[in-house]
């Protein structure tokens, strides 16, 4: 009896123990088996030879990705007990592992002894060094963490002031400052970093970024790339402080949509920057494209007075700050010359001569040359600025000057006029 007892001891043992072994899944990041959930027994690594002890506490299978935790013993590819990390991803592959993106700093043989296939975000090139599979049950919540693994929020907005919290990719060091430069759907998990004048790298060499937001200088450029959000915090200090040179956006120009002939126009352009201001663009280039017009230095636009048809021009402003040019261009009508007729013109120019005698505090000097300016027969008096003529389409007579607020005022026909004036 005493036998046939030890016999079903051994046989009940033996087969707890094949239990225990029966489910060992593959580690995909080390490539080993790993025990799974383990019931009160102790079970050996057969890949490291190490001694796990059974029912290790562990995190749900529902730890959310970014939880911060801790192993409760050491585990695959060199990662030692109390070394801390944080929820990177998980897989349907693997239902029973977590992926770990481990403190900078962590002890770990991941690049030599490892190769896990990677889950969530995509990794930089250092952060894979430290990123590996481990069991749910091998690792705890802590709520403490070596290094910063959470930078700032996906909210952030543009023109924040960052500092790397570890180096990064295009040989970005940490402790590297920078400013928010922009942000992109088709990287959501990544935000694009122009960092400060002199900051060391590798763009140029090492780097094509692919650039976010306003348009960059060709020495910002150099100086401009991706990095993950959780790479970065914000800065703030005296020490944080930088400006970020606003670049030129893009350029307008206004001019009047149409000249007479022998008349002339003023252009203006105005330059839009990166930062959201503007400013009245000065040292601009300027150019037309057509016959009848000609075009100052600062603007001024002047028809040819010899004008018998109508005719459009394109005026063009060129404008360069930094080492960034914008253009612009409007298109303005050159009205033909319209010449009074003989009789209307003598009409006119007695009704003139009368005003000159009775209002000669409007009309001074008297005896000005009257003169065509597109459908309007005129004279200029010099010495109180001011214009008297007619519409030669529908002969009225007009006045511009001190009385008008320097704007055109109808004053009726001119065969009223001409009447008061006894003017025949």
């Amino acid at each position: 009896m005493k036998i046939y007892r030890m016999a079903l001891g051994l046989l009940l043992a033996f087969a707890l123990s094949f239990g225990a072994r029966a489910d060992i899944p593959l580690n995909h990041g080390g490539g080993d088996l790993q025990s799974g959930a383990f019931s009160g027994v102790t079970a050996t690594n057969p890949n490291t030879g190490d001694t796990q002890a059974g029912q290790f506490s562990s995190i749900p299978t529902t730890t959310p990705v970014g939880t911060l935790v801790v192993t409760n013993q050491a585990v695959d590819c060199g990662v030692p007990a109390g070394a801390k990390g944080t929820v990177w991803g998980t897989s349907s592959s693997y239902p029973d592992w977590v992926f770990i993106l481990w403190d900078a700093g962590t002890t770990n043989t991941i690049s030599s002894t490892c190769s896990p296939t990677l889950v969530g975000a995509t990794l930089t090139t250092e952060q894979k060094a430290r990123a590996s599979w481990v069991h749910w049950n091998q690792v705890d919540v802590t709520t403490t963490t070596t290094t910063t693994t959470h930078g700032i929020a996906t909210s952030t907005p543009v023109g924040t002031r960052l500092v790397t919290n570890q180096a990064v990719d295009c040989g970005v060091p940490a402790g590297a400052k920078g400013t928010l430069w922009g942000t992109s759907s088709s990287y959501p998990d990544w935000v694009f970093v122009l960092w400060d004048a002199g900051t060391t790298n590798t763009i140029a060499s090492s780097c094509t970024p692919v650039a976010a937001g306003a348009t960059l200088t060709t020495e910002q450029k150099a100086r401009a790339s991706w990095v993950h959000w959780n790479q970065v915090d914000l800065c703030s200090g005296s020490s944080c402080t930088g400006t970020v040179a606003a670049t030129l956006s893009s350029l307008s120009i206004s001019c009047p949509s149409t000249v007479a002939a022998g008349g002339y126009g003023s252009c203006a352009a105005s330059a839009y920057y990166s930062d959201g201001s503007s400013k009245a663009a000065t040292n601009v280039q300027w150019s037309v494209a057509g016959s009848g017009a000609t075009i100052g230095s600062t603007g001024t636009l002047s028809a040819a007075s010899t004008l018998t048809a109508d005719t459009s021009v394109t005026v063009t402003a060129t404008f360069t700050d930094g080492s960034v040019t914008k253009t612009a261009s409007a298109m303005v009508t050159l009205t033909k010359l319209v010449v009074a007729p003989s009789s209307q013109a003598v009409r006119a120019d007695c009704v003139f001569s009368w005003g000159e005698r009775i209002y000669p505090e409007l009309f001074s000097p008297s005896g000005a040359v009257s003169k065509v300016l597109g459908p309007y027969y005129y004279r200029y008096y010099s010495k109180t600025n001011s214009y008297l003529g007619i519409s030669t389409g529908d002969e009225h007579l007009i006045y511009v000057g001190l009385l008008s607020g320097n704007s055109i005022l109808d004053l009726g026909l001119l065969s009223t006029w001409q009447k008061q004036a006894g003017c025949q």
